[in-house]
């Protein structure tokens, strides 16, 4: 189904990317997880699909972040990426939480596989606002 519905999207030149597919136990529905730079209209699609599948189509998209938790992969400590295995909800993330971990700020270095800032900067913060508390200058 994914193979086809890249296909699909590859052949009429849509701004999207598919990433996942999945079709619960009742075969009742797909549900197709995507990727996009831009919000576009997708209705031509979903009804082409829903005609070759002969089911009901869902279509959701992903944010950078969410299609790399979707898809998984290898985070640069060679662990799997924290917001695979454990993070559920992403928080906000900004550039001076990297500086208050005292990271370069050097852009391979603060971001993520996602193209973001990493989600582990948010995640570690509060740990280094407690011990700068109790840390001499």
């Amino acid at each position: 189904a994914l193979r086809y519905i890249r296909d699909l999207a590859q052949s009429r030149m849509l701004p999207m990317r598919p990433v996942g597919v999945e079709i619960p136990l009742s075969g009742n529905r797909f549900i197709v997880y995507f990727s996009s730079e831009d919000r576009n209209e997708f209705r031509d699609l979903v009804k082409e699909l829903s005609d070759y599948f002969q089911t009901r189509i869902e279509m959701r998209g992903l944010g950078a972040r969410d299609e790399t938790k979707y898809i998984g992969s290898i985070g640069p400590c060679g662990q799997e990426t924290c917001c695979t295995r454990f993070i559920g909800k992403f928080h906000a993330v900004n550039i001076k939480m990297a500086k208050d971990q005292g990271l370069a700020l050097n852009p391979t270095k603060v971001t993520g596989n996602c193209g973001r800032l990493k989600c582990c900067l948010a995640y570690e913060q509060p740990v280094y606002a407690e011990a700068r508390k109790t840390l001499p200058k």
